[in-house]
């Protein structure tokens, strides 16, 4: 594998007052993990190879938020902050 990309698997909308904690962690799970997962399973060979190309896409959500999309826009920001090489 020469590049990885991890897309935004979305979410669902709702009010963070009406929102289960089972809820909020499916989309973090999806959102944020999913990418961590992705990276993992393919960074052995990537380094192996001596070549990485990481492409993480996110969401213009996470910079100015998002009404109702507070689970999405937490997991989204997540992945922006944790790739900075």
């Amino acid at each position: 594998m020469r590049v990885a990309a991890s897309p935004p698997g979305g979410g669902a909308g709702g009010s963070a007052g009406g929102v289960s904690f089972e809820e909020w962690e499916r989309v973090v799970d999806v959102n944020l993990h999913g990418t961590f997962h992705c990276v993992q399973a393919v960074l052995p060979d990537m380094l192996d190879a001596g070549w990485v190309r990481i492409v993480d896409i996110s969401s213009s959500s996470t910079h100015s938020g998002q009404p109702y999309m507070a689970r999405y826009v937490a997991a989204r920001s997540g992945v922006n902050g944790g790739r900075s090489t």
